[in-house]
């Protein structure tokens, strides 16, 4: 899209929705891999006109499906069995259609439990075409590279993607996924993962109870329920390190008791425990704008070589321009995540920066979340919604036996990284009344948002 303003953004609407239409039905003939790049764009209202937005919304669970007699099949092979000896009802059609696979409701026969439940089959032959179109993509990022066209390392990325990709297509996977994201998640107020009948799942097939719910997207999502995802997913980034990286509205449920329910557990990205730290510690930084002390945090995690002086090279008042309005309200007027990282890609054209590979998926993935409350809230900031998770691991009983937790709370109330923003700094070593009541506040928010979470299930 062109800066400041949305595609799709001109013309009158049969144009703007038929050729809408045209790019939808476009990016399902191209493929599977495109499908997914299209479903990262389909939250992003500040991107993409309302029809445009319509459209490309669609692929989060209404591809084109696949015939159901071949699904069918795919179903006896797994069981070993008829699926009518397993289910005593199945969906005529799929409830849901992905580009990696589709999804039917049944009912399972009395001897193997009861209950509803959702059946995923993997689409037939999807291997070799996402094989294909990965190979392409790759091709033509490293011919965009050697051409100069682009200072990023898109074919790494575009390897780390592929990695999780083929990930994906093994439900087996899968299953250990949901597993591990439940055992994460279980002390979470208002969220949950569907519950998988393992004895029924294979590569080919998973069978989860149903959960009954409606679409997160829009204003449906409300404040209370984006801090709940918001939350949600900084535990999986920097507590369990077990990240959850696929959270397009297709995948989030709200469920009628008012929680959520995270679906789809095929594209995970693991974060190992000092990356978590780090990660901490660059959020605690971003919310309290100390723009040295964050420069510092991209070189600690490879966005800047280690033998770099970032403060001769230049590259700490850039940064801190295109990152404080990341802080500021109104995320999808000033600057939000797939703008910064256009701007972060720029920087490197100029200065000794690059955005590691690891750093796509999490970037994809905060960057739905931004989409999700920015459609609920036009101010919505996600940096700064992310002070009151920050608090509360900081200021937790926990927090005080780690000596990691410690370090960071004493480098952020006293500005250890060399001086803390603000008037009221006190210098490196000193504390920083403004931070710690930023702080303060942050631990009551987050233990109001706690409290509130079992009131909206119950009502």
């Amino acid at each position: 899209a062109a800066a400041g303003g949305t595609v799709g953004g001109g013309g009158g609407k049969a144009r703007d929705a038929a050729r809408a239409r045209q790019l939808r039905e476009c990016i399902e003939r191209l493929g599977p891999a495109y499908v997914k790049v299209a479903q990262m764009a389909s939250t992003r209202g500040d991107l993409l006109s309302r029809p445009y937005l319509e459209e490309i919304a669609r692929l989060q669970d209404r591809v084109a499906p696949f015939p159901c007699r071949q699904a069918l099949a795919v179903m006896e092979g797994a069981f070993g069995r008829p699926p009518r000896d397993v289910f005593e009802t199945v969906s005529e059609s799929p409830v849901a259609a992905a580009s990696l696979g589709q999804v039917y409701r049944a009912t399972l026969r009395a001897e193997l439990g009861g209950g509803e439940v959702a059946v995923k089959v993997l689409r037939p032959g999807v291997l070799e075409q996402v094989a294909l179109d990965l190979y392409l993509m790759r091709e033509s990022a490293a011919a965009l590279q050697s051409a100069g066209w682009t200072s990023a390392d898109v074919v790494a990325v575009i390897d780390e993607w592929a990695l999780r990709f083929y990930a994906e297509m093994d439900y087996t996977r899968e299953l250990s996924n949901a597993e591990l994201l439940r055992e994460g998640l279980a002390l979470t107020p208002g969220v949950e993962i569907a519950q998988v009948v393992p004895q029924l799942s294979t590569s080919d097939v998973l069978v989860t109870r149903w959960v009954a719910g409606e679409k997160l997207c829009g204003a449906a999502c409300g404040r209370r329920l984006c801090a709940t995802l918001l939350n949600a997913y900084l535990v999986q980034l920097l507590e369990t390190g077990f990240l959850h990286a696929d959270p397009h509205p297709g995948n989030l449920v709200r469920t009628p008791d008012g929680r959520i329910c995270i679906l789809d557990y095929g594209l995970v990205t693991e974060v190992p425990e000092a990356l978590r730290w780090q990660l901490l510690e660059f959020v605690a930084h971003l919310a309290s704008e100390d723009w040295d002390a964050v420069t510092v945090d991209l070189q600690l995690m490879g966005f800047i070589p280690a033998g770099v002086d970032a403060r001769a090279s230049g590259l700490v008042e850039p940064l801190g321009r295109i990152m404080s309005s990341l802080v500021s309200s109104g995320g999808a007027r000033t600057v939000e995540i797939d703008q910064l990282t256009r701007e972060l890609l720029a920087l490197g054209e100029r200065y000794p920066f690059t955005i590691p590979p690891f750093f796509a998926l999490i970037l994809r993935t905060f960057s739905t979340i931004e989409g999700i409350g920015l459609a609920s809230d036009p101010s919505y900031a996600i940096v700064r919604e992310c002070v009151p998770y920050v608090a509360t691991r900081l200021l937790s009983a926990d927090a005080d036996a780690s000596p990691h937790a410690r370090r960071v709370l004493r480098k952020l109330l006293t500005g250890g990284m060399g001086g803390a923003a603000g008037s009221d700094a006190g210098g490196p070593g000193r504390l920083n009344p403004r931070r710690l009541l930023q702080l303060v506040d942050g631990l009551e928010a987050y233990m109001a948002a706690e409290l509130a979470a079992p009131l909206e299930s119950s009502g």
